[in-house]
């Protein structure tokens, strides 16, 4: 960021706007990308400096594995970047309280659960957002891991508060890094003490999934280190129950501070020519219909339903120095949001109807002078918005809140396809890693797992365990999307071409289906359990997919079968990091899924390391072969 600068955001804006006091400079501004939120804080675990001494069961680490066969236990080795717990009574189990003390919040971090253990995060050290290892259960209710747990009071034949289970149980298999992300807000109190609104769980997600959405929660619940209510306190982490591990912790902190403009003077200039324009006219052109003070700033200014254009000039209060990200929305027309230092930055390029645009700027605490410029081109699609974010100041809007029409919020539709009894097959659209994969069908089995397969590449693209797949944006009205959504809690492949022709151990993996290589899709059969059979045929050799569920738990079994002409490897999985874990099973991406290879005979598996990520292969000889493995979440 440049302290030392002007900042514009630009909507739909080629011509520059002049004025005799403003600078003739503009300075264009290449950004690589877009930043659409300022950072979240990241809490360094290169030792425990950041919560308070007490504890002696906590520690910081530099990689952990839970043994699968025992309960509660982890193995670890030295290092920095992730923070254990691991309770005895002979050393202690003591909470582990952070140094910052939170009201509202935002809260990310990967956590891991050992085998049958339990913990929990205490937002102000009294609301417990529950930590535990609920794997493979069937029903979840407020004691599983991101259930909001109860209040208890012995004395009470009825608890205040009797906590809310998840809506869906999107836990993962014990060893695996799961990720939490939490919005809370803080209970609130008038000046004499009294509390005007409960704390809050705005939302809360695991892996994905939302599970909580605006819960009360009147009173501290079960455990909490103060039975009081306050403003501020420390995050608590449990640490008298059991095992845990957490890492990437990331959190803003919200105040009540906001930017307000002020001493606000319009001026409102008539009407011009071409009302479909989508670029600021120059004001050179225009003719003044009126000026006057306002005490805010809002689009609903302007008179009448003609093409007209509106400056707003005045003083924007800042109440803390720091970074601040502006955000700019436009209903058509075009805009612009300056903002006075020493020279003008302009954020240029092109802008679609309804998408904001972004710009960062440093500023010092006090008053900052602002212009805002709009034009109104259309006579029945008007409106703009300016919202901010800063050091401890959450995003909001500071033009006023009419100014920019929000229309009337319609929930989305969900229609799901649901599965019972048979397997159920479907074609559509998916997204993978933020891209769109078009050839693709989604498998849903009886026992509640789910797949979505590319039949482009023949490759697994992600598996997920609970309801099937949301259609709205398929069926409903236009289903201008054709996306298919998975309903639970998805785990991603790498999502390439999962075979392929190399030349030798050292090729790099190609990301997508070498021209050369002849790739043709034979298509698929149905069993007679229902179950589909992919068939592709790659360098005149014929291999056949099929995916299998295994009993209980979340995991399912994939088979493939080849006749091979010419020698031909399959990617189990790409990722960032991926370990041959003491059990004999690979943990892939980071300890995000678990795969189990069963015997392959000749097929040798080899784990390397290519383009700066690591692979798991299998080389598939000439001749007949099978292949299969678990797939374990």
């Amino acid at each position: 960021m440049n302290i030392n600068k002007y900042y514009l955001i630009p909507l739909f804006c080629c011509a520059l706007y002049s004025c005799s006091d403003e600078p003739k400079e503009v300075e264009q501004v290449q950004e690589a990308e877009q930043i659409t939120q300022l950072p979240m804080q990241t809490m360094a675990l290169e030792d425990l400096q950041a919560f308070k001494p007490e504890a002696k069961n906590w520690s910081v680490v530099g990689s952990i594995y839970a043994d699968r066969a025992k309960e509660k236990t982890f193995v670890s080795e030295p290092g920095t970047g992730i923070l254990l717990n691991t309770p005895s009574e002979r050393v202690a189990k003591d909470n582990l309280f952070t140094v910052f003390e939170h009201g509202d919040i935002e809260l990310e971090l990967d956590v891991m659960m050992p085998v049958g253990s339990n913990s929990g995060l205490y937002f102000q050290s009294r609301y417990e957002v529950q930590l535990f290892d609920s794997w493979g259960k069937d029903t979840v209710d407020y004691d599983d891991i991101g259930g909001i747990y109860r209040s208890y009071d012995p004395e009470k034949e009825v608890d205040e508060f009797a906590g809310a289970g998840p809506k869906i149980n999107a836990s993962k298999a014990p060893g695996l890094w799961q990720h939490i992300r939490v919005v809370f807000r803080a209970p609130t109190f008038d000046s004499d003490g009294n509390k005007k609104t409960n704390a809050l769980f705005e939302k809360v997600w695991l892996n994905g999934v939302l599970l909580h959405e605006n819960l009360e929660v009147p009173c501290p619940t079960a455990s909490s280190a103060f039975n009081d209510e306050t403003g501020k306190a420390s995050l608590m982490i449990q640490g008298d129950h059991g095992p845990v591990a957490l890492k990437n912790i990331e959190y803003k902190i919200y105040g009540s501070d906001q930017l307000q403009f002020s001493d606000v003077a319009v001026t409102e200039y008539k009407q011009y020519e071409n009302n479909h324009s989508r670029w600021l006219p120059s004001i050179d052109t225009l003719t003044v219909d009126s000026t006057f003070t306002a005490d805010s700033v809002s689009s609903l200014l302007l008179n009448g339903s003609a093409a007209k254009m509106i400056t707003y000039k005045g003083k924007m209060v800042v109440s803390t120095a720091g970074d601040y990200l502006f955000e700019m929305k436009i209903n058509w027309g075009a805009g612009q949001f300056i903002v006075y230092k020493d020279t003008l930055l302009n954020l240029d390029g092109d802008y679609n109807a309804g998408m904001p645009q972004y710009a960062e700027l440093t500023l010092p605490k006090g008053e900052v002078p602002f212009t805002v410029v709009y034009s109104k081109s259309r006579a029945y699609q008007n409106g703009f918005s300016v919202s901010a974010e800063g050091p401890e100041i959450e995003k909001h809007e500071i033009t006023a809140a009419s100014s920019l029409s929000k229309g009337k919020s319609r929930k989305s539709p969900v229609i799901e396809l649901e599965v019972a009894d048979e397997v159920v097959l479907q074609r559509g659209f998916v997204y993978h890693k933020g891209s769109k994969k078009t050839h693709n069908i989604f498998i849903g089995l009886p026992e509640q797992k789910s797949i979505a397969f590319d039949l482009s590449s023949s490759s697994l693209l992600q598996v997920w365990g609970g309801d099937f797949v949301d259609v709205a944006p398929m069926w409903h009205s236009r289903g201008n999307d054709q996306i298919g959504k998975p309903l639970g809690a998805v785990v991603a492949s790498y999502g390439g071409p999962d075979f392929a022709a190399l030349d030798n151990d050292n090729s790099v993996w190609p990301d997508s289906i070498p021209k050369s290589e002849s790739f043709k899709q034979i298509g698929y059969s149905i069993d007679e359990k229902g179950n589909p059979k992919f068939q592709f045929s790659i360098e005149g050799s014929v291999i056949t997919n099929e995916f299998e569920s295994t009993e209980g738990v979340r995991s399912i079994k994939r088979l493939i079968t080849a006749s091979i002409k010419k020698e031909i490897w399959h990617k189990v999985a790409g990722g960032a990091v991926i370990e041959l874990l003491p059990d004999g099973s690979y943990a892939i991406d980071d300890k995000a899924y678990y795969i189990i290879l069963s015997e392959t005979g000749s097929n040798e598996a080899v784990l390397r390391k290519s383009g700066g990520k690591d692979e798991l292969l299998i080389k598939i000889p000439v001749g007949e072969s099978e292949i299969n493995y678990s797939i374990i979440w």
